[in-house]
């Protein structure tokens, strides 16, 4: 998106509307074959033929990672560039503290099912 779009944009509401990208398609499936690696290690079962469990394992992994930072750099990018407007940082802070609360919760919840046996 080019900052002739971003001004035109951000003009007509406050909102941030996100360009097609690839990132999200290659987290899912770096983690589809991270799990599915796992697995089959587990199992010891040589699940894709031509190449190790370990090899494909580390390729997903490095796969994921890639597609993780690259997408953080998009995001950090896009605030760089002044495409996040105050309602859309209200919105990521937002998310961030819900998903902070939600990791919270999870942990309380296996703490309290570990000290209640």
């Amino acid at each position: 998106m080019t900052t002739v779009n971003a001004v035109f944009f951000r003009e007509r509401h406050p909102f941030h509307i996100l360009p097609a990208s690839i990132l999200p398609f290659l987290v899912s499936l770096a983690l589809f074959f991270l799990l599915f690696g796992v697995v089959a290690y587990f199992h010891d079962w040589n699940a894709f033929g031509f190449i190790s469990n370990e090899t494909m394992l580390h390729l997903s992994f490095l796969v994921l990672w890639f597609s993780v930072i690259s997408w953080v750099l998009d995001v950090l990018e896009e605030s760089a560039l002044g495409f996040h407007t105050k309602r859309v940082q209200h919105g990521l802070r937002y998310g961030f503290a819900l998903f902070i609360f939600s990791e919270v919760m999870f942990f309380f919840c296996f703490l309290l099912s570990f000290f209640s046996l």
